[in-house]
């Protein structure tokens, strides 16, 4: 959010901001009417809930780590960091394990659940 707006919230003491205007502001990412909004909710939830935890922590760690202001450099070797902690972690070593001994199996298999997982959103 820039700067300019946060200091118009903060300032102006306002409660009254509609969701249109957090929106438009950068504060929300999306909004739906009422009558379809604990629908559409749980649908975002959902999404975020079906990936991995280790994967959704590391980008977590990784976002936290960047909003630091940190230079171009650093930030890449955060995100370094975060992929190679990814590519040894226990759960991926067994996806690898799994295609390795059956790499078209796994292949199309993530193919159908990425695209499932697209369709959801």
């Amino acid at each position: 959010m820039p700067i300019f707006r946060a200091r118009e919230i903060i300032f102006s003491g306002r409660k009254d901001y509609t969701a249109k205007e957090m929106y438009d502001m950068g504060l929300l990412t999306r909004i739906f009417a009422d009558d379809e909004f604990e629908a559409r909710f749980e649908e975002v939830v959902n999404n975020i809930g079906s990936k991995k935890p280790i994967a959704l922590r590391m980008g977590k760690e990784i976002m936290a780590r960047s909003v630091d202001g940190c230079d171009m450099e650093t930030a890449l070797a955060v995100e370094r960091n975060g992929i190679q902690w990814l590519t040894y972690s226990p759960d991926i070593q067994a996806v690898m394990d799994q295609f390795r001994a059956q790499p078209d199996q796994l292949t199309q298999q993530q193919k159908q659940q990425n695209i499932r997982s697209d369709m959801k959103i």
